[in-house]
């Protein structure tokens, strides 16, 4: 993603994903520590594995045309392999304006949006973080991908 963003302009960037992405930063485990210390040289930071990132977009093994769906099953469109994701966890549904709502689909270990329990459907801002289950991710469009990876 890094590369694609430094070899084009924001437009470019914008009209080739017209759809918002979900940069996964971890779990947070019930027994984790809130941080850890690490020493490490300066080459191994350099060297750190790319966040995931997922596209909020249709995949061709969902049925669904309707709704985009995320949780732990392959064949959902977005999969979140950690066992506190529900198989279904949630669905994505696309207005006709692009804004994007997210609906919980009864998930055992729930869904936060923003440090707060989310009921029922809430419609989705950029920066907006969420927490499935234990897996935290950040809900952005595609101007705040651009401009994270294109400065690097």
């Amino acid at each position: 993603m890094q590369e694609r963003a430094r070899s084009m302009s924001r437009q470019q960037f914008e009209t080739e994903h017209p759809f918002p992405f979900l940069l996964v930063h971890g779990t947070a485990g019930a027994g984790a520590l809130p941080f850890s210390t690490n020493v490490a040289a300066t080459s191994e930071l350099t060297n750190q594995a790319p966040p995931e990132i997922f596209a909020v977009q249709k995949s061709a093994v969902n049925p669904y045309s309707d709704r985009i769906s995320i949780g732990r099953a392959r064949n959902c469109d977005i999969v979140l392999r950690d066992a506190s994701v529900s198989k279904l966890h949630a669905h994505f549904v696309v207005d006709t304006n692009g804004g994007v709502s997210l609906v919980d689909q009864g998930s055992r270990n729930g869904i936060t949006l923003n440090g707060r329990p989310l009921k029922g459907s809430v419609q989705l801002a950029s920066g907006d973080e969420l927490v499935f289950g234990s897996v935290m991710v950040e809900f952005l469009d595609a101007v705040a991908i651009y401009q994270m990876f294109a400065v690097y």
